[in-house]
């Protein structure tokens, strides 16, 4: 049995991190980096995004089905001519949606993408109200 202390201390002595230090001149530049570096308004973006793509996906019918099947053949030789009851089933199936449910989703969608754009325009005056008020102080 062995130990993972030693596996850590030689991975921690040989990955390269570094700590980054920034210089900040401006306001400008300090609201800049805030809004890069924030974890929330990448995931709103990512969110809006992937609300626009599903309103887009949801105006289409689902794919169809095909079945296939093999009734009553017998397992000790597998000869389809053996028994008279071996049936083979093929089927295809298309489902249809009802009325406008697929307008209706896809607006639902675009709906939920409009709210992700306007919770991501008030994360960034957040930020930068945040920023200026550490900054005053």
């Amino acid at each position: 049995m062995f130990s993972l202390i030693p596996i850590i201390i030689v991975f921690l002595f040989t990955s390269n991190i570094h700590a980054q230090v920034i210089a900040i001149n401006s306001l400008h530049q300090a609201e800049t980096i805030a809004l890069k570096i924030d974890p929330l308004l990448k995931s709103l973006e990512f969110k809006q995004q992937s609300n626009k793509q599903q309103s887009s996906a949801a105006n289409y019918w689902q794919d169809p089905k095909i079945k296939f099947g093999i009734n009553n053949l017998p397992t000790d030789s597998f000869n389809f001519d053996q028994e008279a009851m071996t049936q083979l089933k093929v089927g295809i199936s298309q489902q249809f949606p009802l009325g406008d449910s697929l307008t209706i989703r896809s607006l639902q969608f675009n709906l939920k993408a409009e709210e992700k754009k306007y919770q991501f325009q008030l994360r960034e005056r957040d930020i930068k109200k945040q920023v200026r008020e550490d900054r005053k102080s």
